[in-house]
Order: structure tokens, then sequence, then C-alpha cells
């Protein structure tokens, strides 16, 4: 990949991910995590990349206890992220992972107006 398609890329997600931000958070910014339990939930992990930055954003924030929680993992990506927090709730950790839509009978696109109705 080139340096300008990356640069592209990187300024196209910087944008969506704003977007959503303030659509999904309708103006009102994170609220104080300090000394919580957070628990962050995903769809599922392949490699745990997002995961892992996410992990290392939320421990930035001073929390007490970090709970990750999904349906199915990679073995991989279990045996390196599970150390990495306080308590790992994984369901399925199949040895045949493939890819964590053939989990599901539906693995479409959630609209945003569906996120916005499901976080009021």
């Amino acid at each position: 990949m080139s340096r300008g398609y990356l640069e592209r890329e990187t300024a196209r997600q910087k944008e969506e991910i704003a977007r959503r931000v303030a659509l999904y958070r309708g103006g009102k910014g994170i609220p104080l995590l300090a000394g919580k339990t957070v628990i962050l939930v995903d769809d599922g992990v392949a490699t745990g990349a997002t995961v892992k930055a996410a992990v290392s954003t939320l421990k930035q924030e001073r929390i007490a206890k970090l709970v990750v929680a999904l349906p199915v993992a990679s073995w991989e990506a279990e045996q390196e992220m599970a150390p990495l927090v306080d308590e790992w709730v994984c369901l399925q950790t199949p040895t045949d992972f493939r890819s964590v839509g053939s989990y599901y009978s539906d693995f479409s696109q959630v609209e945003d107006e569906k996120v916005v109705a499901m976080l009021k």
C-alpha cells in the first residue's frame, strides 16, 4: 500500500469515527470511568487488534476492573488478550475458527438509527 493510500484511509476512518461519536452520543462526552468496572462487549474477536486498542484506551482511564465479554474468539486472540484484562468471558473459542461472521446466522451491519434507538 502506498503512503498516500494509508493517509487517505486514516483520514476517512477518523471522519467516520467522529460522525458516529456525534450521532451515538448525542453530543455528550464519555462518562468518567475512573474507579468503575467496565464491561467491554464485542460481537467476536478474530485477531484481537480492535479489542487490544480498546483495552489500551480503557486502561488509561484508571478503571477498577475490566471485563471483556464476547460470544466467540479465535484461540490465538484469546491467548493474547485474556491475560491483559481482569476477566475474559468468551462463550466459544473454536479450534477451527474462520471468521466472526461465520458464527452468526445474520451478520449484517446494524443501521445507525437502530444503534441510536438501542442506546436510548
